[in-house]
């Protein structure tokens, strides 16, 4: 009797570890991509990943030292210094998180088929295939609903001045934005303070990673 429960064990052992190699399998196929222009975002924690792999901790200190904090970047050294690929360290992660949730859902349950299926649901998840997903970070969606502002008069329109009225910032902190290529339109980054007219006409424009307006003609 004890020999078939041991013998049941390893086939459920076995089979939620072919469920993660799979899994892994599966991710292996989407290559990691940084946006280099991202300098909010994909660049950022790679370059605070890099200070800390040169021993500068987050190197000099500016406005985005901290903008971020430091567990992704310490992740994706860790990751470095394994010799394992990002991507792939990020789903050993999330199976580890998967396989926690399959078996309290064991431990509450009784059962062995139950959190054997939610174990695998959650490591085919189509969420994990996705080409953003790819991206050394993901950026924040854009919301359901959108503030949305008329564009001033004039063409061509001065975009700092826009940024600043729409989010409450300065114009100086506006056309740090755009140089640092924090500002996107229609998904665009922009790189010009003064955009023509038509460029902006019902564009959604993103500011960093959660601030979003629309521009409507007026």
């Amino acid at each position: 009797m004890a020999s078939q429960r041991t013998r049941a064990g390893w086939l459920w052992l076995a089979a939620y570890g072919s469920v993660a190699a799979a899994s892994l399998w599966l991710r292996s196929a989407v290559p990691v991509f940084a946006i280099g222009e991202a300098g909010h975002d994909d660049f950022l924690f790679v370059r605070l990943a890099y200070y800390l792999g040169s021993g500068s901790w987050l190197g000099p200190y500016n406005n985005l030292t901290l903008a971020k904090g430091v567990g992704y970047p310490a992740f994706i050294l860790a990751a470095f210094g394994a010799g394992v690929p990002l991507k792939i360290a990020e789903q050993l992660l999330y199976l580890g998180a998967c396989g926690f949730s399959a078996w309290l859902v064991r431990r509450l349950s009784g059962r062995r088929w139950l959190p054997f299926v939610l174990f695998a649901v959650l490591a085919f998840s189509p969420l994990m295939w996705t080409a953003e997903l790819a991206r050394v970070v993901r950026e924040g969606r854009a919301p359901d609903d959108v503030l949305e502002i008329p564009l001033p008069d004039g063409d061509p329109v001065h975009l700092p001045a826009v940024l600043a009225a729409a989010f409450g910032l300065s114009t100086s902190e506006a056309r740090r934005l755009i140089g640092d290529g924090a500002v996107k339109a229609d998904g665009e980054v922009v790189r010009e303070f003064d955009l023509a007219r038509p460029r902006l006409e019902n564009a959604l424009v993103q500011a960093g990673k959660r601030r979003f307006v629309r521009l409507t003609p007026s």
